[in-house]
């Protein structure tokens, strides 16, 4: 018995206008209970909710204005995923039925050949990529080159390989013409020789990159395709900038700025695409590729008066940039000593932001206190954002040669929000003017700076 099941049709097409145009959507079967068909629709990197249905025969009005496009079908049951498949919208009417239960569910296209052709392409392609992934790996790691086992793998590897080309050839040959050919084109993927690095390996697959993906072509652009590629590009120049287990921010710039040159004449493109980045680069932590793209991308087309979260940006990377005296921070310590950064006569000031309950700060901060233990005149001032007074003062026993301050109020506290302060640890690096050399987050960019 089905009751309010979750189907989420998510619809990536363009600007929604009169509707003669039907999707079908038949199910069949014992579903779940609770289920309900929600119709949405994507551009860019965001989506968009059209309507919603809890009919067990469901009949999606589609846009004209969507010619040609990227339809995914989510089956869901109290927000949890149960099926998912991507459809190719290129007819005036399509039906699809979806038979089985939560545990299996069958899809058949009842007057389609473009989406046999197009899941019949992926299920190949998919199959014969995960194979030359194994055997990649087996030959990456193989220490002796020259023996039979090592040569074994790598004939089956390049044979594999051959098959693929061979897969992507034939179905493009058939796909001519068709909108499908768009999505074969664009799935195909520059698969590296064997090479002695995973570096080696990724900048092959970007080199080659843009020769199968063009980002504002509008098959693209409008649909699921141009999130997963971006992903996927994010992916790779992480693995290509990944140095010694250190983040080459530079190199990151310089590859972002390959991908977002070919969108910089779509302001609309730029915008979305430019913040998509600088959240995901947020989350690695990656400050100044964050700072790169606010300033020298989002802050070219979005005013910063408009933008009050962009001005706040735009104000820490100009309070804390390199050269910039540093914020002035002062306070009692734990052993109830008054300290003011403008005071402190050293060669070298370094302010750690750390924290009793960060796992990563317990980690490497016994390697930076060695460290920085060892250099002549440099002068520490820790800052634990502690709510827990207790947990701050057992941890800081570690690190007697610290000057010690608590921000009780965590990511709240004044001096951290004055030192646009978001992750723990962030360690600034200053002179004996206090201006500011550099912004780390480990000890490999701490010896960097020093």
């Amino acid at each position: 018995m089905m009751k309010n099941t979750i189907i989420l049709l998510i619809i990536i097409g363009t600007t929604i206008a009169s509707y003669s145009q039907s999707l079908k959507i038949n199910l069949k079967g014992d579903w779940p209970n609770e289920t309900i068909t929600e119709v949405s629709y994507s551009r860019y990197v965001k989506e968009y909710v059209i309507t919603k249905s809890n009919e067990k025969l469901i009949e999606v009005n589609i846009p004209d204005s969507i010619v040609q496009a990227i339809l995914q079908i989510k089956v869901l049951q109290k927000n949890q995923e149960l099926f998912s498949k991507k459809i190719i919208w290129e007819d005036k009417s399509l039906e699809i039925r979806l038979e089985g239960s939560s545990s299996k569910i069958q899809a058949t296209w009842l007057q389609d050949s473009t989406n046999l052709i197009y899941e019949k392409f992926t299920k190949k392609r998919d199959s014969l990529q995960n194979r030359i992934k194994t055997l990649q790996e087996i030959t990456r790691f193989y220490s002796d080159t020259t023996g039979g086992f090592y040569k074994k793998v790598e004939n089956e590897r390049d044979r594999e390989l051959f098959n693929l080309e061979t897969v992507y050839n034939q179905f493009y040959e058939n796909s001519t013409g068709k909108f499908v050919e768009n999505f074969i084109k664009v799935s195909k993927l520059s698969m590296p020789n064997n090479k002695s690095s995973r570096l080696d390996q990724s900048q092959d697959i970007q080199k080659d990159f843009f020769l199968y993906f063009d980002p504002m072509q509008p098959a693209v652009v409008n649909s699921y395709l141009y999130k997963d590629k971006l992903n996927e590009y994010l992916w790779l120049i992480l693995e290509i900038a990944n140095e010694s287990k250190s983040i080459n921010e530079n190199i990151v710039n310089h590859y972002l700025d390959q991908f977002l040159i070919k969108i910089i004449n779509n302001e609309e493109a730029l915008i979305e695409t430019s913040e998509y980045i600088r959240n995901y680069m947020h989350r690695k932590g990656l400050d100044k590729v964050e700072a790169y793209i606010d300033v020298n991308y989002i802050a070219t087309v979005c005013s910063a008066e408009d933008n009050i979260d962009l001005q706040r940006r735009l104000e820490n990377y100009n309070r804390l940039a390199i050269g910039k005296i540093a914020p002035e921070i002062e306070g009692i310590t734990n052993e109830d000593q008054f300290v003011k950064l403008s005071k402190i006569e050293s060669d070298f000031t370094v302010i750690l932001f750390w924290a009793s309950w960060c796992g990563h700060c317990k980690e490497s901060l016994p390697k930076i206190y060695d460290y920085l233990s060892s250099r002549q005149s440099t002068t520490v001032i820790a800052i634990g954002l502690d709510a827990d007074k207790i947990s701050w003062e057992q941890e800081i026993k570690n690190y007697i040669s610290w000057k010690h301050l608590r921000g009780v109020l965590q990511w709240e506290d004044p001096i951290a929000i004055n030192y646009a302060v978001y992750a723990t640890p962030t360690i600034f690096i200053l002179d004996k003017n206090k201006k500011i050399l550099g912004k780390c987050k480990d000890l490999v960019e701490i010896k960097n700076i020093l």
